[in-house]
């Protein structure tokens, strides 16, 4: 369930909205490299129900249904930019916490799924790892083949990933803090609390 805020942004209907964009990262075989794309386009998702907080249902809450692509959307000007940089600035915190095997190429798809307050804040809600995708998505996933696998993609020329500011080389940097592991276990509570 996402009842993730109080206030979302809702459609003519009165149903909860969301948008479900992608990002691929790409590390070339022989490099611990991984650079990361954002697709341009994706969707603007709706529940099948109306919203209201109290109403924990999934039809009310769970943004799912495909109902207009991310560049029709009459918003695109206003707030693609702010989603660019929000999963960007997640993915720079990430970075040194990802490790691609340095002996083979490798790629991956994920969803990114956003939400919207009605003053028009921006939540990253979940990233998912090989999204779901339709028909309609073969272009994305031919793009992104070219940009992983040139010689195995076909053309696709308005299907296009842009690069995202995120350092390749920053992969695989991240080492354990001692004083900061301990302040989490702190805030959180160990394990051993609950065994």
């Amino acid at each position: 369930v996402q009842p993730s805020m109080p206030n979302p942004r809702c459609d003519h209907r009165g149903h909860k909205l969301g948008w479900r964009l992608y990002i691929a990262c790409v590390s070339p075989m022989g490099s611990s490299q991984l650079h990361w794309y954002f697709f341009c386009g994706g969707y603007l998702v709706a529940a099948d129900g109306v919203f209201d907080k109290h109403d924990l249902s999934p039809l009310a809450q769970i943004t799912k249904d495909r109902v207009m692509e991310f560049n029709n959307w009459d918003g695109l000007e206003e707030y693609e930019e702010v989603m660019r940089y929000k999963i960007t600035d997640m993915l720079q915190a990430v970075q040194p916490r990802m490790a691609p095997p340095k002996s083979k190429a490798c790629f991956e798809l994920f969803g990114v799924d956003i939400a919207m307050t009605d003053e028009g804040d921006i939540w990253i809600i979940e990233v998912n790892r090989s999204p779901r995708v339709k028909p309609p998505d073969k272009p994305m996933l031919h793009a992104l083949l070219n940009l992983a696998a040139p010689r195995y993609g076909l053309a696709q020329p308005d299907s296009i990933w842009d690069p995202l500011d995120v350092d390749p080389d920053a992969a695989g940097t991240w080492f354990p803090d001692p004083e900061a592991e301990r302040l989490e276990e702190v805030s959180w509570g160990g394990l051993g609390r609950f065994g």
